[in-house]
């Protein structure tokens, strides 16, 4: 940073703005379920969008992105270890003096197949995965409240962990969601199913569409 530059200002409302973001982003799945329709017909026959496998990118289908999103996001929330209290009925950061060691490995997904394949049991695990933010949200926990993420760099290496925050990850996990939709969405133009809105849409692609729009004016 240069003797005259400014330091980034701090902004108070960010745990706020990545809850309501992620939390959106939920809701956007759920919605996205629904809205597909139950059956389409392609040249092979009558099939059902939700388990049809790409043309394009083999073995790809829609149930199959939307559960690794999920395990995804269900890794971050779900291991937080502020959910539990100290035996006092005291749960989150209020009254602590030493912080919880929170780590989450997303290569250890769950893998479901019924999430994959079956509609209802997808949708119930969304409203799940929902309620589990939701009680991460009531804690209050600031965004950078630390964290560990362990992963696998290469399959012939041991893993590795790196330092993190909440803030940081709960942004990666919203963020690496959005391209699997953009892919759930290619499937779905592959079977001329129109999907609606900015369903796999970056925010930032979001934010300049509109500002170009704003000086074309």
């Amino acid at each position: 940073m240069s003797p005259t530059a400014k330091p980034p200002v701090l902004d108070l409302d960010s745990p706020n703005r990545i809850y309501r973001s992620i939390l959106t982003f939920v809701d956007q799945l759920s919605a996205f379920v629904q809205s597909l329709p139950q059956t389409v017909t392609t040249s092979k026959g009558v099939e059902d969008p939700f388990t049809w496998p790409s043309k394009v990118s083999p073995s790809s289908t829609v149930g199959k992105h939307l559960r690794h999103i999920l395990d995804h996001i269900r890794l971050l929330f779900e291991t937080c270890p502020y959910l539990e209290g100290d035996g006092d009925g005291k749960k989150g950061l209020e009254g602590r003096k030493t912080e919880r060691e929170w780590v989450v490995e997303y290569d250890k997904r769950i893998r479901d197949p019924a999430i994959e394949t079956n509609r209802t049991t997808a949708l119930t695990s969304i409203q799940k995965l929902k309620h589990a933010i939701l009680h991460v949200q009531d804690l209050n926990l600031p965004s950078s409240t630390p964290l560990t993420t362990r992963f696998t760099l290469t399959p012939e290496e041991g893993d590795i962990s790196l330092s993190s925050t909440l803030g940081r990850e709960a942004w990666f996990v919203a963020h690496h969601g959005i391209h699997h939709e953009a892919l759930m969405r290619a499937i779905c133009l592959e079977l001329q199913v129109p999907v609606k809105g900015d369903f796999g849409v970056a925010p930032a692609t979001v934010k300049h569409h509109m500002e170009h729009m704003q000086e074309q004016g």
